[in-house]
């Protein structure tokens, strides 16, 4: 809704919908998510026509905010009706932040939750684990928000669009996304010298609040090397059947790439979580 804004992307060559100009003369919400939300409604026919012909959505947005957690569960409300696959992707507010606005993404959240085929949320709280400096300035610490957010979206995008050697199947991801009794979502990546470690790093990354234990749908995509060996892929899947349900449905797929020789990138999507599994434990 900020003009601003809007028109430094439409300078990067994206296209922009701009909604709520009315309400909001152009500018932001002032954190007003009941401003938001009409602002998206206000221009449900404009979004609708954006979407037509689409089968994926990517629905990302900040949480706590007005515009971010009014407009962003109307958009999954109008992929929901229109039959698209949608997945949210949002991250939830630092913990300096006022509590107030951390109950108000966890509303948006809710409301977007139930509108979505996947839903990946990421606690901006786990950044500080991650960063490189302890004493990490404001703008900063928003700043690497915002990269991982966009590494994120386009780690989802590259995962199921992708082209390579053995693909992502859409119509797969599709099912097991649909099939879930919940879109919650777990997002990982790691990278490493073999697709196992690959794996296993992705999968103790400080950046999840979740195991993959009681994940009944998996989508795991390698890109490494031409030297990656069908073993060593075979490894990998057996290790993520090792710490996931044990009735887990597995999509793999694999990418070549020269530049990644010597490393092995995996991205791992969990999602239809057993919450009464209980992992046994390790011996």
């Amino acid at each position: 809704s900020d003009l601003r804004q809007l028109h430094a992307l439409e300078k990067q060559g994206i296209t922009v919908l701009p909604i709520g100009e009315k309400l909001t003369q152009g500018r932001g919400t002032g954190g007003r998510v009941e401003v938001g939300e009409e602002a998206a409604r206000s221009e449900e026919k404009a979004i609708r026509q954006m979407l037509e012909g689409t089968d994926l959505v990517i629905i990302t947005a900040t949480m706590g905010g007005g515009l971010g957690t009014g407009a962003a569960p109307v958009v999954a409300e109008i992929a929901h009706d229109m039959g698209i696959l949608s997945i949210g992707v949002v991250t939830t507010p630092f913990h300096f932040e006022m509590p107030r606005k951390m109950q108000t993404a966890q509303a948006g959240i809710a409301r977007m939750q139930g509108m979505t085929d996947a839903f990946i949320t990421m606690r901006n709280d786990n950044l500080l684990k991650i960063a490189p400096d302890r004493k990490m300035s404001f703008v900063d610490a928003f700043a690497l928000a915002d990269e991982v957010l966009r590494q994120t979206v386009g780690c989802v995008a590259e995962l199921i669009l992708t082209t390579g050697v053995i693909n992502v199947d859409f119509a797969d991801v599709t099912t097991i996304f649909r099939q879930s009794a919940s879109s919650e979502t777990l997002l990982a990546i790691g990278t490493d010298e073999t697709p196992q470690k690959a794996v296993r790093k992705a999968m103790e990354s400080p950046l999840l609040d979740r195991s993959t234990a009681g994940a009944r749908g998996v989508v795991l995509n390698l890109t490494g090397g031409p030297a990656m060996s069908l073993r060593d892929v075979d490894e990998a899947v057996r290790y993520i059947h090792g710490h996931a349900h044990p009735a887990v449905n597995i999509i793999a797929g694999l990418v070549v790439q020269e530049s990644m020789a010597g490393k092995v990138q995996a991205t791992l999507v969990a999602t239809d979580f057993d919450e009464s599994y209980v992992p046994p434990e390790e011996g």
